[in-house]
């Protein structure tokens, strides 16, 4: 016996509840193109490979270019073996999840060897919480560099002067025209070992002084060196994983920025990268579950087996539960995927045989 049409509307658009109001602002999105775009309240990322590769980061973004990396955000070079590549550059991203979207937000973006992990927080929203991880036991990470750009780049120094400023003062890290025009580099800024964090700003710019970036790492982790543009960390010897945390700010003279930024935000942040509650997932599979729970019920109407049949859903469910047995976030955000992808299509397809008169 087929269902009828307003059954089966009942039974699955009623799967479609929305989902409780979100206190922090999360989308994933991917367009006919195959660009995706990750919305992270304040901040975005987005992403397109193939030849015209980009990776950007809209954080703090101001001018043409100011702010973190608008092109190419972040790059991790990675060997395995006798191969040497970029792991983000060079090799396609295979997926991306949002795996917690409550009072702070949770996502991933997944290559072949490498995983970046974004947590967002719903009262720190100038930061970023990053964890930068290797997917491979045999690759090594050799470095990860992070792209920022203070500022426009017309006019010559030293209104364009990029500063990098830490407890125990500022250096000069260049200019755009120094680099790209004169062909000439400042020395990279060697960050002291007793060092985790600094700002970065233009303190000879009158209009954008007011706009800058924070950074925090940790460095029994890595080495942290900072050149025009970029910071680059090398993980110490055995490691696999880097934290980090990017900020900006906006608003208020570079100074007074550095002074609240010592005078603690600096350490509070530094303490959420080693606790480890920032990283651990608390996947709500409350939706999910919900919707299991209608999709079993139609499961047991034999007029709808051939359907079940071709999505596998014996396995799909099995493997859920499965997942959710050994609090596997990211398999339960896969599988979750993959089970409104059926729902969806089992509600099409019913209504239109329902529509083409079939029986």
């Amino acid at each position: 016996m087929r269902l009828s049409l307003p059954f089966l509307l009942l039974m699955l658009a009623g799967c479609a509840t929305a989902p409780p109001p979100q206190r922090l602002p999360v989308d994933l999105s991917t367009n006919a193109a195959g660009e995706l775009k990750l919305g992270m309240g304040k901040m975005s990322v987005n992403y397109r490979g193939g030849e015209r590769y980009e990776f950007g980061c809209d954080l703090g973004r101001y001018g043409a270019c100011g702010g973190w990396g608008k092109w190419s955000f972040i790059g991790v070079t990675v060997g395995d073996g006798a191969n040497v590549f970029d792991a983000t550059r060079q090799h396609p991203l295979e997926d991306a999840l949002v795996l917690e979207r409550r009072t702070r937000m949770v996502a991933e973006m997944l290559w072949p060897e490498l995983s970046i992990r974004y947590v967002r927080n719903i009262d720190q929203s100038d930061w970023c919480y990053l964890k930068i991880s290797l997917e491979s036991s045999t690759a090594v990470m050799k470095v990860a560099e992070l792209q920022y750009f203070a500022g426009p780049d017309a006019s010559p120094a030293p209104g364009r002067e990029s500063w990098v400023a830490m407890r125990d003062g500022e250096r000069n890290a260049g200019t755009w025209q120094e680099l790209n025009l004169l062909k000439k580099r400042q020395p990279p800024i060697i960050v002291p070992p007793e060092e985790y964090g600094f700002v970065w700003h233009l303190r000879n710019d009158p209009v954008n002084e007011t706009r800058g970036a924070k950074f925090v790492f940790l460095p029994e982790e890595a080495e942290a060196k900072v050149e025009y543009g970029a910071i680059k960390l090398t993980p110490r010897k055995g490691v696999k994983e880097i934290h980090c945390a990017i900020g900006h700010f906006v608003g208020e003279p570079y100074r007074q920025a550095l002074k609240s930024f010592n005078a603690g935000e600096a350490q509070r942040v530094l303490a959420t990268l080693r606790d480890p509650a920032t990283w651990r997932v608390d996947y709500d599979s409350s939706q999910d579950l919900k919707l299991l729970a209608e999709l079993d019920a139609l499961r047991r109407n034999p007029a709808l087996d051939a359907p079940f049949a071709k999505a596998n859903y014996d396995a799909l469910r099995a493997g859920y539960d499965q997942a959710a047995a050994r609090g596997d976030a990211r398999a339960l955000c896969k599988l979750g995927r993959e089970i409104n992808k059926f729902r969806d299509e089992l509600l099409v397809d019913q209504m239109r045989l329902l529509l083409e008169g079939k029986p």
